[in-house]
Order: C-alpha cells, then structure tokens, then sequence
C-alpha cells in the first residue's frame, strides 16, 4: 500500500466499490509465481485517483466486449471462481459517486484500474 488519501462519499458504496475491484485484482493474481498487488493514491487539485495495479492474468481490451456489463466473463478467465457482475456492480457505484474509471491491462501482464474521484471540500 502506497499513500491514500481520504475521499468523501458513501461509505457502503465505497467499500463495496473497492471491494470488488481489489478483490479481483488478489483472484486474478494469486496463481501467478509472485502474486502482487498494489493499492495507492495521487492528487491534484481536489481530484484524486486510486490506482489498483495486479500482475495477474490480465485481459485483452480489444477483443473483450464491455468488461463492465453484467454476467461478462473475460475469455481468459476459466479456473477461477465468479458470476462475471463484480465490475457491472463497480461501474454502477462510479456512476452513482460521479467518479471515473479507466483501466490498462495486457493478457499475462496485469491490469491497472484507475479510480478519479471530484473530492471537492
């Protein structure tokens, strides 16, 4: 865990929303030699984004259709546990916080959500 910065918000949203998303990152991971994920903020004028960094099995953003809809499965996915609606329950909460998501990842390389939320005082 790097620095985090406190965000305002509701605070089951927030939890179920970080969640989801750090929970896959350990999943996706965890059969990797040197499973590791890290968790850190940044900020720059009153926006702050999370990142959640995994070097796990990762996924092909080209070829996946909206990993955000529900029951989406990656095709790379078979072997681990899930129902596919963790990142349609995830961008729902974004939606609902008015945050923003982003997110890198390469098949075998791992994956980087980017989490930017407006903490306006």
């Amino acid at each position: 865990m790097g620095e985090i910065i406190p965000i305002r918000g509701e605070r089951t949203l927030i939890y179920q929303l970080f969640l989801n998303i750090i929970g896959n990152a350990v999943k996706y991971s965890s059969k990797q030699e040197n499973p590791k994920v890290e968790v850190y903020s940044t900020q720059s004028g009153t926006m702050v984004t999370y990142f959640i960094v995994d070097n796990g099995i990762g996924m092909d953003l080209q070829k996946e259709n909206n990993i955000f809809d529900i029951f989406q499965r990656l095709s790379n996915s078979s072997g681990y546990d899930g129902s596919g609606i963790g990142l349609s329950i995830v961008k729902r909460i974004i939606d609902r916080l008015g945050a923003d998501i982003r997110v890198e990842s390469a098949v075998g390389k791992g994956t980087t959500f980017e989490i930017i939320f407006e903490n306006a005082e």
